[in-house]
């Protein structure tokens, strides 16, 4: 007779098998997980232009659908062909290719204006700041002599400090400067190494794009239809879902913040044109890029723009930083808000963890992405918890947890209408009441040990009975006792 396993028998190896996996994983993670991120790292350098491509392509996918809804639908309408309909395929191929050429042709042109536009002034900036540091650094010092010679006791403590850090100046210019000066030039080879990789990786992502606009709708049906191959219907569902949340969370929150910071860069640079501040592009284009990263940005970019025009001329500097603050004031209050509204659902404090967090793990690209991947974890956990209280039969309404004095038969009893003798629900007395009082009470008994202490010295010294706490004699054996 053939032996064929029951399900409780599957289900156990299975989850054997898993745990087994798991097991053998963590063990190689804590062991060897220096080989296991070198190969991961090494997978994602081999995939980095795929991976271009998938950026290219989720950010271009808007625009191309925007040119076939509002260019080539209406005018194919009129011939009475609908492009929604399978029949009219060839139709739907020649528009599809149309449009990808369009929305490559627009991204290329944006592309090609921003780089003509902002690298010539960028590069005519640095120059004219490397080419003026000598006159800036002259500035800064005769300000400093002239402060020094007003003040004679400030400049004789700067000049002990001076003497004594001058030692350690040349072990720091011996032993730290000269070999990192080494290694920055080493990097900055690999850099322009990197450079040009990133320059080929962008122009296959390119390519790789074009074939995911093409064939978008394919592979979005392919995913469906491997989710609801391997997992149950109710789960499928939630994945999907999912999928949808995150889209909408990345997307919604990607391009408003590329739109809040263009405006906020062009509002900057046409700022600093009227207030006649040096570098007005450069200026721009650090406020618009650091603005970008949520939270932290607009303070990075404030205090960078502020140092570099300090060297040039502090007056200005200051000026330029009070316009700064106003702009990020409307930013922060009225233009973010209108354009990104609360597209993460998250806090000000999540915000800052996720910044924080991400920003450790993946550097500027954990900045400006934390945000969103952080929403898209949050909203998952809030649904598999919003679940777990349904089946429950609690309610999902975080307000109703706030004033929750616990829970009983599958009803929140708030503290109004809770008893105070259950789960310390009764209002305990204030910390510094309870702080002085404990005080209080330890100097009462310690006042009272004294005072025993002392009273049974003089009880020996006088050739009395001591007497215990019970108020009976050492001495008394009577049977009253």
């Amino acid at each position: 007779m053939k032996w064929r396993p029951d399900k409780n028998q599957i289900r156990w190896g299975v989850t054997l098998f898993v745990v087994s996996v798991s097991v053998l994983f963590v063990y190689y993670l804590l062991f060897h997980g220096s080989k296991l991120t070198a190969g991961v790292g090494g997978l994602l350098h081999a995939m980095m232009p795929v991976l271009y491509g998938i950026v290219i392509a989720y950010v271009l996918s808007p625009v191309l659908h925007f040119t076939e809804k509002r260019f080539f639908a209406p005018h194919y309408k009129k011939k009475g062909i609908d492009l929604h309909d399978p029949a009219n395929g060839k139709a739907q191929r020649h528009v599809r290719r149309w449009s990808i050429l369009i929305t490559i042709v627009f991204f290329l042109l944006i592309v090609g204006i921003l780089l003509m536009v902002i690298i010539p002034q960028l590069i005519k900036s640095v120059q004219s700041i490397v080419k003026s540091f000598p006159t800036y650094v002259g500035n800064i010092t005769r300000m400093s002599n002239t402060y020094l010679a007003d003040h004679p006791d400030v400049a004789a403590t700067l000049n002990s400090y001076l003497g004594q850090a001058s030692a350690w100046i040349t072990d720091f210019t011996n032993n730290t400067v000269i070999p990192q000066a080494t290694l920055i030039l080493r990097r900055l080879s690999r850099s322009v190494i990197g450079f040009m990789a990133g320059v080929f990786n962008f122009i296959i992502g390119i390519i790789v794009a074009v074939y995911l606009l093409n064939g978008k709708e394919t592979f979005k049906s392919q995913g469906k239809k491997f989710v609801y191959s391997v997992f149950k219907e109710k789960t499928a569902n939630e994945l999907i879902s999912g999928a949808r949340y995150a889209h909408y969370t990345f997307s919604g929150f990607i391009v408003g913040k590329l739109v809040d910071s263009l405006i906020v860069g062009i509002v900057c640079y046409i700022g600093a044109r009227i207030l006649k501040t040096s570098y007005p592009m450069l200026m721009a284009v650090i406020v618009g890029v650091t603005n970008i990263i949520p939270f932290f940005g607009p303070y990075i970019g404030e205090i960078l723009t502020f140092l570099l025009l300090f060297l040039i001329h502090p007056i200005s500097a200051l000026v330029f930083f009070a316009f700064l603050f106003v702009l990020q004031q409307f930013d922060g209050n009225i233009l973010g808000p209108k354009i990104l509204g609360n597209s993460t659902g998250l806090s000000s404090f999540w915000v800052i963890f996720s910044v924080l967090f991400f920003g450790n793990l993946f550097g500027v690209v954990g900045w400006i992405l934390g945000v969103p991947l952080f929403a898209v974890f949050y909203a998952f956990i809030g649904r598999l918890e919003d679940r777990a209280l349904e089946k429950r039969g609690l309610p999902t309404e975080t307000e109703l947890y706030g004033e929750a004095a616990y829970v009983e038969k599958g009803r929140v009893v708030p503290k109004k209408d809770a008893d105070w003798d259950l789960y310390h629900v009764r209002h305990p007395q204030s910390i510094w009441k309870r702080i002085f009082r404990v005080r209080k009470e330890v100097g009462s008994r310690l006042s009272g040990v004294v005072h025993s202490a002392s009273a049974g010295d003089r009880r020996e010294a006088d050739g009395s009975d001591v007497t215990d706490d019970r108020g009976i004699g050492n001495g008394d054996q009577s049977g009253d006792s």
